[in-house]
């Protein structure tokens, strides 16, 4: 342990060494070098060197939430605005602390500034000085707590959420630092606590006179307005998206259904593609068959007949035209009367081919 005490003052010196050679280099005033050497050796005396953040990153979330815990929250419940508040704002808030070392004659805040955090006094004393710097209206120590109003924002503040005093600080203090955006983080979660730090926060302004009653009011007005459109919009995108789901799945089930249709029809059509082929008429068949019927009228002495109509070349046939019915094909065959006789045949090839076999084996 002790040689582990001067691994760490020995990289505490080292780390002074640098600041000075530092300052040394930019030619800092004497003033200046001396207050900052005061505060490292504060720091040593106070913490030895201890990095309290860098120490606990280590440790997972929950760990650190119950040291800090064990460490600050008793500091925390002793601001006024959040006495009585739910045991888990005050652990989230908790988490949110940083610690601030001020030295000798710092300035914490001073009078117009935009109050952008509040501080709590851990170690030390502070005063409120006025613009002269001299005359000390007030002096806070360990426990207080200033600057909380201007982090909550309250609609018809007169200061306008700035800082309206000095604070000094009259010795070396630790002070903890809650930044507005934590703040806000924090109570997104919790409305009701919101609502009572803002009560809380308007009963300090009203005491100092500072509170616009009438802006407050309407402020308040236009916020349960927005918040209740919100809470409309939240049904209606709600209510929307339910019926976007519906017509998902109502569109998937019809697709689905097409699907199978489709598949159904392939199977057929690849059934019908095995067994039959393509019309064996097509219609440059047709034309030459038309042609060969005149020919065969011309040779037969005919050939003053027109042949536009097929009722009229009926007539030079031995047989009418017979119609095509389905699953069969038209066929010419030139009898021994020199005339053709048209008949039918089965569409496929593979029907024809077992025909003609027939007719062979007869």
């Amino acid at each position: 342990m002790i040689s582990n005490m001067n691994v760490a003052r020995v990289e505490f010196q080292n780390k002074m060494d640098g600041v000075k050679q530092y300052m040394a280099f930019r030619k800092v005033s004497g003033e200046l070098e001396a207050r900052v050497i005061r505060w490292f050796a504060y720091t040593w005396a106070q913490s030895g060197a201890l990095d309290e953040e860098n120490v606990l990153s280590s440790l997972p979330d929950k760990l650190k939430a119950e040291i800090a815990i064990r460490v600050h929250l008793d500091t925390l419940r002793k601001v006024r605005i959040f006495q009585d508040c739910e045991p888990g704002l005050l652990e989230a808030l908790v988490l949110k602390l940083r610690l601030q070392v001020f030295s000798p004659g710092d300035y914490i805040c001073r009078k117009g500034d935009v109050g952008k955090e509040m501080y709590i006094v851990k170690r030390g004393r502070l005063q409120v000085v006025a613009d002269d710097g001299k005359t000390v209206l007030a002096t806070l120590s360990a426990g207080s707590v200033f600057g909380e109003v201007s982090v909550l924002e309250i609609a018809g503040n007169r200061t306008g959420n700035r800082r309206t005093a000095n604070v000094r600080a009259l010795g070396y203090s630790d002070l903890f630092c809650l930044a507005k955006r934590d703040l806000w983080e924090a109570l997104a979660d919790y409305p009701d606590a919101r609502a009572t730090l803002t009560e809380r926060g308007c009963q300090l302004l009203r005491k100092d006179g500072l509170l616009d009653e009438s802006v407050f009011e309407n402020a308040q007005t236009t916020q349960q307005s927005l918040e209740e459109t919100v809470h409309k919009l939240e049904n209606t995108v709600e209510m929307l998206n339910n019926r976007l789901q519906s017509l998902l799945s109502d569109v998937g089930e019809e697709q689905e259904r097409i699907k199978q249709r489709i598949n159904k029809i392939e199977g057929r059509m690849l059934d019908i593609e095995d067994d039959t082929d393509t019309d064996d008429v097509t219609s440059m068949e047709a034309s030459e068959l038309r042609s060969e019927i005149a020919r065969v009228c011309d040779a037969s002495g005919y050939s003053e007949v027109p042949l536009s109509s097929t009722h009229d070349n009926s007539m030079f046939l031995s047989n009418p035209i017979p119609v095509r019915e389905r699953g069969q094909s038209l066929c010419v065959e030139r009898t021994t009367g020199g005339l053709l006789q048209l008949g039918l045949e089965p569409r496929s090839k593979s029907l024809r081919l077992k025909r003609i076999n027939k007719d062979i084996m007869k």
